[in-house]
């Protein structure tokens, strides 16, 4: 890839150009790092051949969280995923190319998930538990294909599974919410109506918006546009079925990305070792609308 620093809307290099944990310029903006309080330890882990950012909190038995997107960063699971830090060491990371863990190397989801093994193996990890929101699902679904033995449980929340995920997003184009977004402000209240059945506020707000901020900027772009045309299939059944993992499909109950009724069918399909559960009166992002039904699922899964 050429050299990109002529162009302000190109990524850079694995850390941002101010001092690590303050946030990063982009575009001739600058943008905030994470200054979620709780979170007990944050900085770069090596990866490979990239470094990516990584947040920890809470103590006991480790769990991966995996951001959705494929452009949205770990910010989005401030605070509400604190839920389970209770019973478990939350390790929250920025993938290559999103946010804080920019890179000038090749992204797409096959490196994501070569990523995840090495960013596990400079932790000392040898085995985790993982949660992937979206398309974060999508990554650790192929993470416990490819590493079978490193996944002891797996949940995945809000993907789309049981039917392409291109026909999922064909499904969500035709709702009767999503009209034309012409401005930057329609593009952000469509967006908040496809993920909430009511939108967050104060510190929900504020961290989400930061994500949303991040996403909307010229750099965001550039990696959407890189990891669509690195291609990378998203897995299917035919690779769910050769995991090892006990598997959650988790949704909400008016989550317009995931069908509810394809994720039952799909659980019948795949036997016993894959389960769901759906979380009443919410969208695409549980944690935020229904924390604690929420941690009741999830931990009821986990054990």
């Amino acid at each position: 890839m050429p050299n990109s620093s002529s162009n302000p809307g190109k990524h850079h290099d694995s850390r941002p150009p101010t001092s690590p944990g303050k946030g990063f310029h982009d575009g001739g903006r600058f943008y905030f790092a994470c200054d979620y309080a709780p979170a007990a330890e944050k900085g770069f882990k090596g990866a490979g051949e990239v470094s990516l950012w990584v947040e920890t909190e809470g103590s006991g038995p480790p769990l991966l969280l995996l951001h959705g997107g494929p452009d949205f960063d770990h910010r989005a699971f401030h605070p509400g995923m604190s839920v389970l830090a209770a019973k478990r060491k939350l390790i929250y990371v920025d993938l290559r190319g999103r946010c804080m863990s920019r890179t000038r190397q090749p992204v797409g989801l096959d490196r994501d998930v070569h990523d995840v093994a090495a960013v596990l193996t400079t932790l000392g990890i040898e085995a985790v538990e993982i949660l992937g929101h979206s398309h974060g699902g999508y990554v650790a679904a192929a993470f416990a294909y490819a590493f079978p033995g490193r996944v002891r449980k797996l949940v995945t929340v809000g993907t789309a599974w049981g039917e392409k995920p291109e026909d999922a997003r064909a499904r969500v184009l035709k709702a009767p919410s999503t009209g034309a977004a012409r401005t930057l402000e329609e593009q952000r209240r469509l967006r908040d109506s496809l993920f909430f059945l009511k939108p967050p506020e104060k510190d929900l707000r504020r961290h989400y918006d930061r994500c949303v901020e991040w996403i909307e900027s010229p750099g965001a772009f550039d990696f959407a546009r890189q990891y669509a045309e690195a291609g990378g299939r998203a897995p299917g059944e035919p690779e769910l079925s050769r995991t090892l993992c006990p598997v959650l499909f988790l949704a909400g109950d008016q989550d317009p990305f995931a069908s509810v009724e394809k994720l039952q069918a799909a659980a019948g399909r795949l036997g016993p070792r894959f389960r769901v559960a759906v979380i009443p009166e919410c969208r695409h992002m549980p944690w935020i609308e229904q924390p604690e039904k929420f941690r009741e699922a999830v931990e009821s899964f986990l054990g």
